[in-house]
């Protein structure tokens, strides 16, 4: 059975960019990259009219994607997972699926850069907002009770970032190539 890291976090703290330089990395390795966002998501309006709410959108599809990884699993040494979601409904999704082999990782930044890095890098200024904000201390405060692992990638470029993931996983440089 692979491990599988689950990384989450709020908009604009690295966690695709990571993912993206972790599958690069990977190309020939057992290991299999999947970002949830690449799928699309819905507008609000949308949540809220199927789900209720967009924290109940959100509960519904951290559990329904975590099954289909579940279908996937296959011959992967490891799977990474990037998904901006709850942690609690991560470790519950992961009950649901009966799978333990599991780990999740908070990546997390200054409000200051990640405001910096929406704005400017992404070009999402209606990102760069409080609710983000305190979405991101949400996370931030449950990754601490959890014991969760904490990338703070304030100031850290895309290497120092898939060296601390590598270094929180176990896997050397020789394991991913």
């Amino acid at each position: 059975m692979p491990m599988i890291t689950f990384f989450t976090g709020a908009s604009g703290v690295g966690k695709s960019t990571a993912l993206h330089k972790i599958a690069q990395e990977a190309s020939e390795a057992k290991i299999l990259c999947e970002r949830f966002d690449a799928q699309g998501v819905p507008s609000y309006e949308e949540m809220v009219a199927q789900y209720g709410s967009p924290e109940a959108w959100q509960e519904h599809v951290t559990y329904q994607w975590i099954a289909k990884i579940k279908d996937r699993i296959g011959e992967q040494k490891h799977i990474f997972l990037d998904m901006q979601t709850d942690l609690k409904f991560i470790i519950h999704g992961f009950k649901l699926a009966q799978l333990t082999n599991y780990q999740i990782i908070l990546f997390h930044c200054d409000r200051r850069e990640r405001e910096r890095r929406l704005i400017h890098e992404r070009q999402q200024p209606d990102l760069a907002n409080p609710v983000m904000e305190n979405w991101s201390q949400h996370l931030y405060h449950q990754a601490k009770e959890l014991n969760a692992p904490i990338i703070d990638t304030t100031y850290l470029n895309v290497e120092k970032m898939v060296e601390q993931i590598k270094s929180i996983c176990g896997l050397s440089k020789e394991r991913i190539k």
